[in-house]
């Protein structure tokens, strides 16, 4: 699948883990400049629940969602291929290729 609205990026680094240090580089895929995501991604958590692909569990107050991973793959392509714009604030300007990217105590999981 392309995304044609994001990059790869490298990112590089110091890395902190159990109070041991060092500096690293990771390639993460980011959207570019001025593209924001929108709420898409919770109208796929909904198809995904009513489909019965998904379950979910209340924890505290929010849920938990579980699914199996190819058919929930395959309802992100459908939706993705009729329309990646539904995951965007506004849809994405094609000749917009800026990589600028500003570094604010970001955190990659």
């Amino acid at each position: 699948m392309n995304a044609p609205f994001r990059y790869n990026r490298d990112f590089s680094g110091k890395i902190i883990i159990d109070n041991k240090e060092y500096v690293d580089t990771y390639t993460l895929f980011v959207r570019y400049e001025g593209v924001v995501a929108q709420n898409g991604s919770y109208i796929y958590e909904s198809k995904l629940y009513d489909s019965k692909i998904s379950k979910r569990v209340k924890i505290g107050n929010g849920l938990l969602t579980c699914f199996d991973e190819k058919p929930a793959f395959e309802i992100f392509k459908e939706m993705f291929n009729k329309n990646y714009n539904i995951f965007l604030r506004e849809p994405y300007n094609k000749k917009n290729k800026n990589k600028k990217f500003e570094v604010k105590n970001m955190v990659a999981l």
